[in-house]
C-alpha cells in the first residue's frame, strides 16, 4: 500500500540529490531539503535570493547553485546526512550509526535514528536498535531490548546456537512488532501454555488467555473465566460480561447484564437470535427498556413477538416506522390503515421526502394533500391527473396554479 504526501506548495524547482534519497526543492524564496524522505514533515528550510539552477556533487561535497541575478551563490548541504541514506540502502547499519553519532538530535536527525531503529529491528540487529532507542530517549524500548539481548546472549552460551532463534527471543520480538498471534505460536509450539496465558494476562487480553486455556484444556480454565467475569462486574464492564455469558450459553444472565448496562438493544438481539419465549416478565422488561431508550422500532418488534399488538402498533408509530405499522395494521387493525397512510405521508413531508409522500396520500384518499405534495415536488403532470379526479370546486385553485406553471414554461396550449 502506498501513501501520497503533499510536500510543498508554490514549488518552482525539485530534484533528487545525485546518488541519494535526499530531495531539494524551492518554494518562492526558500530552499527546502528533505534529508529523510520517509519523514516528509521533517524539512530543513534556508532562505535564498534567486532561483535554484542545479545541484553539484563532487569531492565529498554537495552544493546547491542559486542564480541571484548578477552573481551565483552556493549553498552547501550536510554531507553526513546525505551519506546516511546511502548507508541504509547498502544495509551498512554500523556506518549509518557512526554518521549519526556526532550529530545533535534535531527533528531531522531524530527521524533518521527512528528509521535506523526500524531497519535494525527488522534485520535482528539488537545492538544498533538499542543505541537508536537511547538516542531518541525511548527508555522503555531500551530496557525491553536490553532484556531481549541478554536472553539472546544467554541462549547462545547455553546451547551454542544462534540466540535469535530461541523461542523466547522470537516471542519477545513478535510482541515488539505487535504480532500477538505469532508470539502465541512461538510459545505454544514449545508447549509453554502457562507462559502464553501469562503473556495475554499481562497485556490485559483476558479473553485471549481464556481461549488459549480452553484450547489446551488447562485445569484452571473455569477459575480463570470466573475471575475474569468478576473483574468485569467490578469494573462496570457489563457489556463485555454479558458477551462472555452469551458465549457460555447463559442467556438469562446475559440479558440481565445488557439491561443493567443500558443496552436493551443487545438484550433484545439475544432473545430474538435464541428464540427465548419465557419468562414473559423478562421479555416485557426488555420491551419497556427499549421504549425508554427511544428504540421504538425494536420495541414494536418485541411487543409483536409478545402478541401485544396494540402496544406494538403504538411503538411503531412513535418510532416513525410506518412501513411496519401499516403491515401490522393490514393484518390486525384494517380500520387504521387509511389513517396510518396519511400519517406516513405527513412524516415524509416533514423529512423533505415530498415526492415519496404522494402515493401514501393517494392510498389514504386525501387527494388535496397529494396534489399539494405533487406541486411542491414539481411533478406537475402527476398533479394535473389528481386535480382532474376531484370535484370542480375544490379543483379550481389548483387549476390556476397549474395554468401559471404551464404559462411560465411556454406550454400555452
Amino acid at each position: 500500500r502506498q501513501v501520497r504526501s503533499q510536500l510543498l506548495n508554490f514549488c518552482t524547482y525539485v530534484q533528487w540529490v545525485p546518488n541519494s534519497d535526499v530531495v531539494v526543492a524551492q518554494n518562492r524564496s526558500n530552499l527546502c531539503v528533505w534529508y529523510n524522505i520517509n519523514a516528509p514533515d521533517q524539512i530543513t528550510i534556508q532562505p535564498i535570493k534567486g532561483d535554484v539552477e542545479e545541484i553539484e556533487r563532487s569531492d565529498g561535497r554537495t552544493e546547491v547553485v542559486v542564480d541571484e541575478g548578477i552573481s551565483q551563490a552556493v549553498y552547501p548541504l550536510d554531507e553526513s546526512l546525505i551519506d546516511f541514506g546511502s548507508a541504509i540502502d547498502d544495509e551498512n547499519y554500523l556506518r549509518a550509526m557512526d554518521i549519526l553519532e556526532p550529530l545533535n538530535v534535531t527533528p531531522d536527525v531524530e527521524a533518521m535514528w527512528k528509521q535506523l531503529s526500524a531497519v535494525a529491528l527488522s534485520s535482528g540487529d539488537l545492538r544498533i536498535a538499542k543505541r537508536c532507542a537511547a538516542a531518541v530517549g525511548d527508555v522503555a524500548m531500551r530496557k525491553f531490548l536490553d532484556e531481549v539481548h541478554d536472553l539472546e546472549v544467554q541462549s547462545e552460551a547455553e546451547t551454542g546456537l544462534r540466540g535469535s532463534d530461541h523461542y523466547m527471543v522470537r516471542c519477545r520480538m513478535s510482541l515488539l512488532h505487535k504480532d500477538l498471534k505469532q508470539a502465541e505460536n512461538d510459545l505454544l509450539n514449545q508447549g509453554k501454555v502457562n507462559e502464553c496465558i501469562e503473556m495475554y494476562q499481562k497485556l490485559f487480553k483476558h479473553e485471549e488467555a481464556i481461549r488459549v486455556a480452553e484450547q489446551n484444556r488447562h485445569p484452571d480454565t473455569v477459575e480463570m473465566r470466573q475471575a475474569y467475569f468478576q473483574y468485569l462486574l467490578e469494573t462496570n464492564q457489563e457489556e463485555r460480561a454479558a458477551a462472555l455469558k452469551v458465549r457460555e450459553g447463559d442467556f438469562m444472565q446475559a440479558i440481565n447484564l445488557f439491561l443493567k448496562g443500558g443496552m436493551p438493544g443487545r438484550a433484545a438481539q439475544v432473545i430474538l437470535e435464541n428464540d427465548i419465549q419465557n419468562p414473559v416478565q423478562l421479555l416485557d422488561q426488555v420491551a419497556t427498556a427499549l421504549t425508554r431508550a427511544g428504540m421504538h422500532d425494536k420495541a414494536g418488534d418485541f411487543y409483536e413477538r409478545l402478541n401485544e399488538l396494540q402496544r406494538a402498533l403504538d411503538s411503531y408509530i412513535r418510532g416513525n416506522a410506518y412501513r411496519k405499522a401499516v403491515e401490522l395494521a393490514r393484518k390486525c387493525f384494517p380500520g387504521r390503515v387509511v389513517e396510518l397512510q396519511e400519517q406516513w405521508g405527513d412524516y415524509l413531508v416533514s423529512q423533505k421526502q415530498i415526492d415519496m409522500a404522494i402515493n401514501h396520500y393517494i392510498e389514504a384518499k386525501v387527494y388535496q394533500k397529494a396534489i399539494e405534495a405533487a406541486l411542491n415536488a414539481r411533478q406537475y403532470s402527476r398533479a394535473l391527473q389528481l386535480v382532474d379526479a376531484i370535484d370542480p370546486d375544490s379543483a379550481r385553485p389548483y387549476y390556476k396554479q397549474l395554468a401559471r406553471y404551464y404559462e411560465d414554461s411556454r406550454q400555452y396550449d
